[in-house]
Order: C-alpha cells, then sequence, then structure tokens
C-alpha cells in the first residue's frame, strides 16, 4: 500500500550507518485487508486514522498528518463481547462520530447483518450494535451522514447491478442519533 512505511529493523540507532530510518512494510502487509478511514482514532490528535481488517483481527493504525502510516505502530481493536469475528466481516466504513458522542464510530457487514461499532475508547469499542439484517451480504455501503435533515445518519448503499438504495435513519421520540433508531428503517429507496 501506497503511504504505508516501518521502522527500518537494519537501522544501527546509534550511528549514521547510511541506512534510511523507514522503509517499506513487507510485500503482503495488507493483503486481503479491508481499509477506512474518517476520524481521529489515535489519542486525540486531530488526525485521520486508519481502520484495517487484515490477518484477521481489527487495527488501528494511527496517521501520521502527511496521509501515511507508519505500521509498527498499529494497535489491535478489542471488540466487546457478542461481536462478529474480525475475519466474517465483508466491508468496514469509518462515520466519523455518528452518534454525537464525539468519538468516531465505525459501520461493518458481517453476512447479512449490519453493525455499529460505537463508543471508541482508544483501545476498544463498547458496543457492537446490530442495526439491521437481511440484504447486507448482497449491498455495500457507499456513503454515510445525515442526507434528509433528520438528525440521524443515512446510509446510501449499492448492489452488484449498480442499483442504488438509499436507507433513512429516523430519530427517536427523544430525539437521539444512537443507531438504535435504525432498527425501524424507514424504507429503502431504489434508485436506477
Amino acid at each position: 500500500m501506497s503511504g504505508a512505511y516501518r521502522l527500518n529493523p537494519h537501522k544501527d540507532p546509534n550511528c549514521g550507518d547510511g541506512r534510511p530510518i523507514f522503509i517499506a512494510p513487507p510485500s503482503a502487509h495488507f493483503k486481503d485487508a479491508l481499509i477506512t478511514h474518517n476520524g481521529d482514532f489515535y489519542g486525540g490528535d486531530g488526525l485521520d486514522d486508519l481502520i484495517v481488517r487484515v490477518g484477521g483481527k481489527l487495527w488501528m493504525y494511527p496517521g501520521d498528518g502527511y496521509g501515511a502510516v507508519n505500521v509498527t505502530q498499529r494497535r489491535e481493536i478489542l471488540l466487546p463481547a457478542g461481536s462478529p469475528s474480525p475475519s466474517s466481516l465483508s466491508q468496514i466504513i469509518a462515520t466519523g462520530d455518528i452518534t454525537g458522542d464525539k468519538l468516531p464510530d465505525v459501520l461493518a457487514i458481517s453476512g447479512d447483518e449490519l453493525r455499529a461499532f460505537i463508543g471508541y475508547t482508544g483501545a476498544s469499542f463498547s458496543e457492537a450494535r446490530l442495526i439491521t439484517s437481511g440484504t447486507w451480504t448482497e449491498r455495500d455501503i457507499v456513503t454515510v451522514d445525515d442526507f434528509n435533515g433528520y438528525g440521524t445518519p443515512d446510509i446510501w448503499a449499492v448492489d452488484a447491478a449498480g442499483t442504488m438504495y438509499f436507507y433513512t435513519g429516523e430519530p427517536d421520540t427523544h430525539g437521539s442519533r444512537i443507531p438504535a433508531t435504525w432498527v425501524n428503517w424507514k424504507g429503502t429507496h431504489a434508485c436506477g
């Protein structure tokens, strides 16, 4: 992956041996990876970080502010009880803060389930909330935002035939942005 690097394990830190400090990661480091970014997951430094599913685990790679990541600084993300196995995820989307708690969130598709990983603490998510199940094996999330102005996130998704679907998130009776309100989707609208 362009923009990834690691510390050079052959560099002598005590002398000027002429070797570079950083080198490319191993060629298969990101093999079969799912990669997303949209939020500051690492330490509140204000930089976008990567969330990556690789090697059957979910990882956070801190961004360096120059559009790259140092793979030697990655941190495994711990998932709460009841979460699907990271190896079962077919898509991950970092959504920024969709719950209103000022913490970055991630949507994930596992089989036919759509889940929201919320409450990120710097090492783990506090909840992997099941949003809905059904047709998610046939669809990919394109983007997530409040497109209709109701104050809750909406989803644009697409199927293999190129048909776009708009899922509207309805606010609950308390006006909460919490994803539990997505269980009662207003519906889908096929476009195309």
